[in-house]
């Protein structure tokens, strides 16, 4: 987007110096920023990539995996969807689930029966 914007600001018939006339200090400030702008978008997406990069380990470290079954990131998806949507919904977490593990080539399948027992069995544990 930063490249786009970039080559925008370049061209002869989109230049902010082209369609941003006036001569006050309010279209200035406008004209500037809009010539800093693929920069701040270039900042931005390596900042967000460098974060994304951290995401998976602090999931690992925050949900480590049980010794007996799935890591503790199914039954936390599980309660993010019931938080977002007011219903556990595990048909559709199980789809989502099969679809992600055909994508990355593994094999663990999953379905709504399982997940639900999953979770039952998990918030056994915790109470004992």
């Amino acid at each position: 987007m930063a490249d786009e914007l970039k080559r925008i600001n370049e061209s002869w018939g989109f230049s902010p110096a082209r369609f941003v006339t006036a001569k006050t200090t309010r279209a200035e400030i406008a004209r500037q920023r809009f010539h800093e702008l693929p920069g701040i978008l270039t900042v931005y997406a390596e900042g967000l990539r460098r974060h994304v990069a951290r995401v998976p380990r602090w999931m690992a470290e925050g949900f480590p995996p049980s010794p007996r079954s799935h890591t503790g990131t199914l039954w936390y998806l599980s309660g993010a969807v019931r938080g977002a949507t007011g219903k556990f919904r595990d048909r559709e977490v199980a789809e989502l689930l099969n679809a992600a593990a055909l994508a990355l080539d593994e094999k663990a399948e999953f379905d709504a029966l399982t997940i639900a027992q999953g979770r039952s069995r998990h918030r056994r544990t915790l109470k004992s």
